[in-house]
């Protein structure tokens, strides 16, 4: 059973005791693009390709949204699985972390571009991690790139260089990179309710702490730190949006209560305006404290004209991974070995 699963057959503490114990409701969502792997796909910077990997764990293939047309950009060696894929602003390179099958310590990230397929470490480092944007690499707007070497050390890595440079330690996953690489933001514990904040200067790093909320997602660009984080109260769950010291960009989504909870898949958009995530509601309830039938609930949440809005639902019982156009108009998800493609508008 899947921690998702998990969560769902066993309730999850903030339910209000005084709502329904289940809610279902008629699906709605489009037919399966083609087969995927749940790694996350990744959109190029004008949304007109989605780059996702199969589910044989070594294709990666790269599909046309409009025309549907599919190409094969790398196929790993057979004794590699690969978890993760990032693409540089401009498309001229990728990079690829593959975990060896049947040993988990060997962990290699690998450039790739016309010219070459480059070893950059066989000693990365993969979590594994279930919510959020948490890499490993992590391509900056100027195409330097960032990695971290087992167990936590961040590296950053100039375009065209061929050497790296040491940035810190106690870096578990890459949250954010600023569009020159000259700044960094971590994650420094798995439960995502803090990031440290890099600089390639000497100076010290700065936790940004959100409270008792869990980043969801974050974005740097030249108008600064965004992210998305969950606010879990008695009985009410929601997620909000904000830019970094601006309260005043601080944009709360549609409260959830029971039958219905946040689940762990937001995707914020490239440009910063809206993000799509999915919720759970148990559909059929088995017992007070059991649903044997549970549905997913997507949104998209514009954070210009500050509403949310529910565009697909899906009974299924896995965790989706969801991952939102640079400017918001598709949200790409993989279910079951299934990719799904929709509109946001």
């Amino acid at each position: 059973m899947t921690m998702f699963a998990l969560l769902v057959t066993t309730g999850c503490g903030g339910s209000d005791p005084s709502g329904p114990l289940y809610e279902s409701l008629a699906e709605n969502h489009p037919a399966a693009t083609d087969s995927a792997s749940e790694a996350a796909a990744v959109w190029s910077a004008d949304g007109t390709e989605l780059l996702y990997i199969l589910p044989d764990r070594t294709t990666l293939v790269a599909r046309n949204v409009a025309t549907g047309v599919r190409r094969v950009l790398y196929v790993a060696n057979a004794a590699d699985r690969v978890q993760q894929v990032e693409l540089s602003p401009d498309g001229s390179e990728f990079f690829t972390l593959a975990t060896r099958f049947g040993q988990t310590t060997i962990t290699t990230i690998r450039r790739h571009n016309a010219a070459l397929t480059e070893v950059i470490t066989d000693r990365g480092r993969f979590l594994g991690v279930d919510y959020g944007k948490q890499r490993d690499v992590s391509v900056a707007k100027n195409g330097d790139f960032a990695y971290i070497v087992r167990p936590e050390s961040l590296f950053v890595r100039r375009k065209g260089a061929t050497t790296a440079q040491f940035i810190g330690v106690d870096c578990k996953s890459i949250a954010a990179v600023a569009p020159a690489a000259d700044g960094f933001l971590c994650y420094n514990h798995r439960s995502g309710y803090t990031v440290t904040r890099f600089t390639t200067s000497a100076s010290a790093p700065i936790v940004i702490n959100p409270g008792e909320s869990r980043i969801h997602w974050t974005i740097w660009d030249i108008q600064g730190i965004s992210f998305v984080r969950d606010t879990k109260k008695a009985y009410s769950e929601s997620y909000t949006f904000e830019r970094y010291s601006d309260p005043a960009s601080r944009f709360v989504t549609l409260t959830y209560s029971r039958p219905e909870h946040l689940g762990n898949s937001v995707s914020l958009s490239a440009d910063g305006h809206s993000f799509a995530y999915a919720n759970f509601s148990c559909a059929e309830s088995s017992g007070l404290f059991s649903c044997s039938k549970t549905q997913l609930f997507f949104y998209i949440a514009d954070g210009l004209s500050r509403t949310t809005k529910r565009i697909a639902v899906h009974t299924a019982l896995a965790s989706p991974t969801v991952t939102i156009a640079p400017d918001g108009s598709r949200i790409a998800y993989q279910l079951n070995g299934q990719l799904y493609i929709l509109s946001a508008r």
